[in-house]
């Protein structure tokens, strides 16, 4: 009975130990059987860690990729929560405007109440502004472009997870990248 060994530090070590034992003749079949057997389990409790170790590393690169795309999103937020502050600031101008004009309106100046009219359709435009970049604000967040680089399974992954999630024009968006990207893939 031959046995064919992968690792050559195993089968190395075998042809040594079992010429050995067979030149000083305590070896009986039995003992070579028992030990090619053993050599053979940890050829393959080896075999299983080199895949463990395959499918870590490429846990690791997608791992990374979330990072970075999350790093850009911390940029984009902060980009965000800059100019929303802007906004606050210049709504707080105009009121202390508005303010001053209703004092002055008080006093009996005629062409301040025109002014404050004017003020306040400018303030409820800001507000309106302002609603409408958190509401961007919001969507930027909730909504994150996938990478270019994902492979099939990653991107299919998504779409299934926005789905799951109830997020279904989302899912939708992705399954439609996904058809555009792998047309002739394994789905």
């Amino acid at each position: 009975m031959m046995i064919q060994y992968n690792n050559p530090i195993c089968r190395f070590i075998t042809l040594i130990g079992l010429s050995g034992f067979l030149f000083l003749g305590c070896a009986t079949t039995q003992d070579m059987i028992f030990v090619n057997q053993r050599i053979l389990r940890q050829e393959q409790k080896l075999e299983k860690l080199e895949d463990s170790i395959k499918e870590l590393a490429e846990f690791e690169v997608k791992l990374q990729n979330f990072l970075n795309q999350m790093a850009d999103l911390e940029v984009r937020i902060d980009h965000e929560h800059e100019q929303l502050l802007t906004l606050e600031a210049r709504i707080e101008d105009y009121r202390q405007l508005v303010n001053r004009s209703i004092d002055d309106s008080e006093r009996g100046n005629e062409g301040l109440s025109m002014k404050f009219e004017a003020m306040q359709e400018r303030i409820q435009q800001i507000s309106k502004e302002l609603k409408d970049f958190q509401k961007f604000q919001s969507s930027m967040i909730s909504q994150t472009d996938p990478p270019d680089d994902l492979d099939e399974d990653a991107l299919y992954d998504l779409a299934y997870n926005a789905f799951k999630k109830g997020e279904f024009d989302k899912a939708q968006e992705l399954l439609t990248t996904f058809l555009e990207k792998f047309q002739k893939g394994k789905f």
